[in-house]
């Protein structure tokens, strides 16, 4: 698929894996992610094989005066289970072109740094852009991970055996990030910060910060077909002489 706004080519995920979907098991929204790490655990077994979309509200790209990444982990649920996660981050420090500009991405092990030690690429995005999305989709002992709808896919495989936390990242390194003062003062915020000023028409406030428009986690049935599905199929099955 061909991105004309930004001239990419999107490997995106196809539209029928929204029918292996079963019912969320997580599904938050409007969040205000301060400097760190947010976990959102999920029922035990979920992750295993399982959906994940986070969507991260983007700043201008000329007024963060900083450089930051943030992302999502997945792993365990467990205050020390850090080590076997996956981390996959937006380097926040954009090289920038006349009809668009670009940033580092990359997914690695926490333990080691995936902005040192993990697969990297870069990401494109059009100016008039306001959301990053990334997704995961795993299946046991592999993620699949496409940021902005696959315009980057990168695949690594999870050492733990059973995901079962989404974890929502910020590594603010200074003063720079920005979240609308609306979204500051919502009452369905984790992290609910009043907006000490309102700096540009667009209304944002710097507190060093950034909204996850939505965090939601599908368990996904098998893409495999069993025997009992295709026996009771109601179409005849033709078998060669």
């Amino acid at each position: 698929m061909i991105n004309v706004a930004n001239a990419t080519c999107a490997q995106a995920p196809i539209e029928e894996l929204t029918a292996l979907r079963e019912p969320a098991a997580l599904n938050r929204s409007r969040i205000v992610l301060s400097n760190g790490t947010l976990k959102l655990p999920m029922p035990h077994g979920i992750g295993r094989q399982s959906e994940f979309i986070a969507s991260f509200q983007l700043p201008d790209p000329h007024s963060a005066s900083a450089s930051f990444s943030f992302g999502v982990a997945l792993g365990g649920s467990g205050p020390n289970d850090d080590s076997d996660e996956l981390l996959c981050l937006v380097e926040w420090s954009p090289i920038f072109n006349a009809t668009f500009y670009e940033v580092p991405v990359s997914c690695g092990d926490r333990a080691v740094g995936p902005l040192s030690g993990g697969d990297r690429d870069t990401l494109r995005f059009a100016y008039h852009e306001r959301e990053c999305e990334i997704r995961a989709y795993v299946d046991f002992t592999v993620a699949e991970v496409f940021f902005q709808k696959g315009r980057v896919v990168i695949t690594k495989p999870l050492t733990t055996s059973n995901v079962s936390a989404l974890s929502l990242v910020l590594n603010a390194t200074a003063a720079g990030m920005s979240v609308s003062a609306a979204d500051a003062l919502s009452p369905d915020n984790v992290t609910v910060k009043k907006a000490e000023s309102v700096e540009t028409a667009r209304g944002v406030a710097r507190l060093g910060n950034i909204t996850v428009l939505r965090a939601t986690v599908f368990p996904m049935r098998s893409i495999w077909t069993t025997a009992e599905s295709v026996t009771s199929s109601p179409y005849p099955l033709i078998f060669p002489p």
